[in-house]
């Protein structure tokens, strides 16, 4: 398995990350939005931290950039 298979990490992590606590508006969100998952089976999803920072990177609006 490679770093990224390894350092995945479950939906809760990103729905609290981004500020939501329904499931079907944040499936719905990842979907609208393309933010970048990963299916494991019918209901579970999990995301690659770096995908999910990198897309927060390119969808900032204003403000300073690194």
């Amino acid at each position: 398995m490679n770093d990224t298979k390894q350092n995945l990490i479950p939906s809760r992590q990103v729905m609290a990350r981004l500020g939501y606590t329904n499931r079907a508006s944040f499936l719905e969100f990842i979907k609208r939005e393309g933010l970048p998952f990963y299916r494991l089976g019918a209901r579970r999803i999990v995301f690659d931290p770096d995908e999910v920072e990198a897309w927060l990177e390119r969808h900032r609006v204003g403000g300073i950039h690194k």
